[in-house]
């Protein structure tokens, strides 16, 4: 249901609605031309003038825009900035790769804006990430919103409240735009479920990497499967090691998991790459694939069926589809078919049975 509300009438002042071209140009008592050129540093202007221009700019906090320079001098922005966390080997650098082929054939040039990971020597500030695409007035901003903060989601509110795009897409976030939201908790309750069905109840579950993990919606899908199922929950088989790795996480489950005296027949692992890791160091130990231990994925990266002589059973992460729906909606946007109301598409994956679950009686 759409409000409608009053608003006022009265101008906003200068602060409240940022500092304009032309205020610079009454300040210094010169033409807006000249000023436009002093802040493009384009044309000939006397030296002496154009450090006034600059002076009187920076004393009143005046910020080009840059949008505004390339129609100044003949060019359309048809920039669309995409926005994410981090770069990994699987699923958020694919659907980067593929939103980039999509949006660019359409006629935009998307650049990549990422915050870094932790392993290579730190990350930049969200907030000041997206402050910075902000103030380069694109068109509109694609933002992978796994893992914000509230600073960073403050930056893209005050992008919209200044009429720009924004298109969200992974997790369900607070910000009234288009969005498109993958249902992890089904996913990963689809993946338990599997494992329940072959007749295991005692199964462990691994959500991967320290800080790219969903708990709440990942744990609650595996929950859920277990209470259809009257199956125990049981903490020692949760609280398992992480890693800043997916590999190396994996490695690190295989140790804990021969180390224990009462082992899972089965496992959920949140990641490919941590279950080919985590299978791989089971097998140099000498236990087999299903028959000691079956184990269902997430993701279903072609490492699944390819990484492997056993190939992985795998929850998949629908990147395509989530792909093609945020660039469907950031389109209809940007081209004015649609100008109403924030949409919101919930995008679920599909489990791919391969040969690393089998049933209990086969598994031991």
């Amino acid at each position: 249901m759409q409000t409608e509300s009053l608003q006022s009438t009265q101008p906003k002042t200068r602060t409240q609605r940022g500092v304009t071209l032309q205020d610079v140009a009454r300040a210094v008592q010169l033409s807006e031309s000249t000023v436009s050129l002093v802040m493009s540093g384009k044309g000939r202007v006397a030296p002496q003038t154009r450090e006034r221009v600059r002076q009187v700019a920076r004393e009143l906090s005046f910020q080009p825009n840059p949008a505004g320079q390339q129609l100044a001098i003949g060019h359309r922005n048809e920039t669309v900035g995409l926005f994410a966390l981090n770069l990994d080997l699987g699923v958020v650098t694919q659907k980067l790769q593929i939103l980039q082929n999509l949006l660019g054939k359409k006629g935009f040039s998307t650049p990549i804006y990422v915050c870094g990971q932790p392993e290579y020597g730190g990350v930049v500030d969200q907030a000041e990430l997206i402050r910075n695409l902000r103030l380069l007035r694109p068109r509109a901003i694609v933002c992978n919103d796994a893992g914000l903060e509230q600073p960073a989601l403050d930056e893209l509110q005050r992008f919209m409240d200044e009429g720009g795009t924004i298109v969200c897409y992974d997790t369900a976030i607070a910000l009234d735009c288009d969005q498109v939201v993958f249902d992890r908790e089904h996913n990963t309750y689809l993946a338990t479920r599997h494992l329940l069905e072959l007749g295991h109840r005692r199964i462990g579950f691994h959500l991967g990497v320290v800080g790219r993990a969903y708990p709440n919606a990942r744990f609650a899908g595996f929950q859920r499967a277990l209470n259809e199922y009257n199956a125990p929950l049981l903490s020692q088989w949760l609280d398992l090691p992480q890693a800043e790795a997916y590999e190396s996480a994996g490695v690190r489950l295989a140790q804990q998991f021969l180390a224990e005296k009462e082992r899972p027949t089965a496992m959920c692992i949140v990641n490919d790459y941590a279950s080919v890791g985590f299978m791989a160091h089971l097998q140099r130990s000498g236990l087999k694939i299903p028959q000691d231990v079956s184990i269902v994925s997430h993701d279903d990266l072609p490492v699944a069926a390819l990484g492997s002589h056993v190939t992985l059973t795998s929850a998949s992460h629908p990147v395509e589809t989530i792909a093609n729906q945020v660039a469907r909606l950031v389109g209809e946007r940007l081209d004015g078919e649609y100008r109403g109301a924030s949409r919101t598409v919930e995008v679920r994956g599909e489990l791919s049975v391969r040969e690393s679950s089998a049933p209990l009686v086969m598994s031991h």
